[in-house]
């Protein structure tokens, strides 16, 4: 069953991306490329997961699982700087302000800088799960504070637009990312939260639709 959900979820990675791409091919704005970045990521994240039981425990499923570690450290982040962009072009007032990038920027950039940190320190052990076999990180103890801070900025920002566009849709993707990082993995496995970045990430894309919308309406 984990080994079908996770073929599902990189398809449904692979779905977003062909949405993400037409939609930059509508506005050329960075924001949607800060958006695609991680997507990219999570194709790759999920589909080493649906495949590592036919590669087995071996150093290649070792290297290309602290990949997917190493793109979570990078990319997530930068969801803190595309959801910014996208609250300037929905007309947020203090989005609009360049002290406003530069100072998302830097936490973006802080936190990719820390998730780094901790990547040299993660050591690795194989997992099984249901039908699937990967690596997991086990030297590093606590919660993954990038990601949360993470989400937690994307949840308010998501307030500012729904304030700003009647859009609730970014918030409710935050919330949904943030329940599902709350239940423990050895409850449940990786599957609820792997399920609840496809949503995140379809609020992203859709929030970016609607402000597309209505820049083209002159609202």
């Amino acid at each position: 069953m984990a080994e079908l959900l996770y073929i599902l979820y990189t398809l449904a990675q692979i779905a977003l991306l062909i949405w993400g791409i037409r939609l930059w091919r509508h506005s050329r704005k960075i924001t949607l490329f800060l958006i695609l970045l991680p997507i990219i990521g999570l194709i790759y994240d999920n589909a080493v997961i649906a495949l590592g039981r036919f590669v087995g425990e071996s150093n290649l499923l070792y290297l290309i699982n602290q990949g997917r570690y190493l793109l979570h450290v990078i990319v997530t982040p930068m969801l803190i700087a595309a959801s910014v962009a996208l609250a300037d072009q929905a007309g947020v007032g203090w989005a609009k302000k360049r002290i406003s990038h530069a100072l998302f920027g830097l936490l973006t950039l802080a936190l990719i800088v820390f998730g780094l940190i901790e990547f040299v320190r993660f050591a690795y052990a194989p997992e099984w799960f249901g039908n699937t076999l990967r690596y997991v990180e086990t030297a590093v103890s606590g919660p993954p504070i990038p990601s949360i801070i993470t989400i937690i900025v994307i949840m308010i920002i998501g307030i500012f637009i729904w304030r700003k566009i009647s859009w609730p849709w970014l918030f409710a993707g935050g919330l949904v990312m943030f329940i599902g990082s709350a239940i423990p993995p050895s409850v449940v496995g990786p599957i609820v939260g792997s399920g609840a970045e496809i949503i995140l990430l379809a609020s992203l894309l859709a929030t970016a639709q609607q402000i597309q919308k209505n820049q083209a309406i002159g609202v």
